[in-house]
């Protein structure tokens, strides 16, 4: 892909980064109290990482934890250290 759009190495690597920056920012941003009386809110979790081949081995990544009203569709992400 690199060679067929004449892109530098680094190139996708900071385009990646620089979306990731702009989608945490947005999310961050953007916050606010969800839920109420008589309003469902459905929150979940998830780790994302990467697998190793060793198996029995501990993943490395991050938990994220998450909630959406069902209604409106607002939401809520929290990055877990």
């Amino acid at each position: 892909m690199l060679i067929f759009f004449f892109l530098a190495h680094g190139t996708p690597i900071d385009w990646y980064n620089f979306c990731r920056e702009v989608s945490e920012d947005v999310v961050i941003n953007n916050s606010e109290k969800i839920g109420g009386f008589a309003i469902t809110v459905e929150i979940d979790e998830s780790k994302f990482g990467k697998k190793k081949y060793n198996r029995g081995k501990r993943v490395e990544g991050v938990w994220v934890f998450g909630g959406v009203e069902r209604i409106s569709g607002k939401g809520f992400f929290l990055w877990i250290q």
